[in-house]
């Protein structure tokens, strides 16, 4: 679950007494709210989601571009092309904390995300940043039926990611590092209050501007072989690699399409799931038929898939429950009759939930080899640069079942 810690900062000055009538006085400078998030499982321990990753996302970099992955149909990515200077479109919040009553609540306005750090280990993923808001309202009158974020258990382990480091952007993705122990991502100290002399605003911000103090680059702690030592040549190259991290979890859409080809005019086919063959199924087959054959298998079962489509196909299956996560591909035999070779084709559609991000990169600073607890080790540090080929500095990506915020 994303998890806010908010804490009111109000800046108060003592005037000392000024006579007899003017005695001493406490006087309200600035009054605003300072913050910060983490991602947890229910057992407290801290791990990425991959669908309340897209809150603080859009907090930090503004409003995804959000589009329908090819083939999918309950999955959705969201696309961040995240620039390294202004202009920004932050997306802010306002955040409650209501009372078990529902009679109290405290309510932070102008709750903005000021960075992300993202790190990865063999054991573990976390997403941490820090937030700024306006002052706190207490005691503020609970809302109705607030939006609650979503509580999704999808979260992404230390086993589910990889890393990639190429030296063109057409080839990212490709060549795999296999032998990596760290990942840190860092994008923070992006926005600051925005302080004015407006006396209707009661001490605090109304809105925020861009800090000079902003900082970003990834850092990769790599055994110390013939691909880790690459990197002191990029160094001294002065080259810029292209580098992503990409987290890769549970099935969102796992789904056959059944077509049939050559236009038959009569016959029918069998599907073979599991060492399970359905009876008969007739080429122009309803919606209804196909799947009503399929849930007989005892390898299917009721509820574990369903059909969609029209009658004489192209049929699209939907696998569910117990076989969710099942990427066994069945097998068809065909008695089709009539036009020119007809045949059946099982297509396989596979969506992921997933996080990836993609940077341009140039080596920067020490690079620091040490004696690890079983290999040598390399650390990196490197920075984030806006390629001209590329045109782009970094691209977050998240896949997911949420449709927005």
């Amino acid at each position: 679950m994303l998890l806010y810690d908010l804490n009111p900062v109000p800046e108060t000055k003592v005037l000392g007494a000024h006579g007899r009538l003017h005695t001493q006085d406490v006087r309200q400078l600035r009054d605003w709210t300072t913050g910060s998030y983490a991602m947890k499982g229910i057992g407290g321990d801290e791990a990425i989601s991959y669908e309340e990753i897209i809150y603080p996302l859009s907090g930090l970099f503004g409003p995804a571009v959000i589009s329908t992955p090819p083939g999918a149909v309950t999955a959705r990515q969201h696309r961040w092309n995240v620039p390294l200077v202004a202009p920004r479109n932050p997306v802010t919040k306002t955040i409650e904390i209501t009372d078990a009553g529902g009679v109290r609540a405290h309510r932070a306005s102008y709750v903005l995300e000021t960075g992300i750090t993202i790190k990865a280990d063999p054991s573990k993923t976390t997403a941490t940043g820090n937030v700024i808001a306006q002052q706190l309202t207490d005691p503020a009158t609970p809302t109705p039926a607030p939006t609650r974020l979503p509580v999704l258990g999808a979260a992404a382990l230390g086993t589910e990611w990889s890393v990639y480091r190429d030296y063109t952007a057409a080839a990212l993705g490709t060549t795999k590092l296999s032998r990596i122990y760290e990942y840190d991502f860092d994008y923070s100290n992006v926005y600051v209050p925005h302080w004015t002399g407006d006396r209707a605003l009661g001490g605090t911000y109304a809105t925020h501007v861009d800090s000079t103090a902003f900082k970003t680059g990834v850092q990769l702690l790599m055994q110390a072989d013939v691909a880790g030592m690459t990197g002191l040549a990029d160094l001294r190259n002065d080259q810029i690699v292209f580098v992503r991290w990409q987290a890769v979890g549970s099935l969102l859409d796992n789904l056959w399409v059944l077509t049939i080809g050559g236009a038959p005019t009569g016959g029918s086919f069998t599907i073979t799931y599991k060492g399970q063959t359905t009876a008969a199924i007739a080429w122009n087959a309803a919606v209804a038929a196909v799947q009503s054959a399929l849930t007989a298998l005892s390898s299917v079962g009721a509820g574990n898939a369903t059909v969609t489509g029209a009658a004489g196909g192209p049929w699209t299956v939907a696998l569910a429950g117990t076989l969710a996560q099942d990427t066994t591909l069945p097998t068809h035999t065909d008695s089709l009759t009539g036009g020119t070779a007809p045949a059946l084709a099982i297509a396989q559609t596979m969506v992921s939930r997933s996080l990836t991000i993609d940077a341009a990169l140039r080596y920067r600073g020490k690079v620091d080899i040490k004696d690890g607890a079983d290999v040598i080790e390399v650390h990196y540090d490197l920075e984030v640069v806006e390629d001209p080929t590329w045109g782009q500095a970094v691209v977050v990506t998240a896949v997911n079942s949420l449709t927005g915020l």
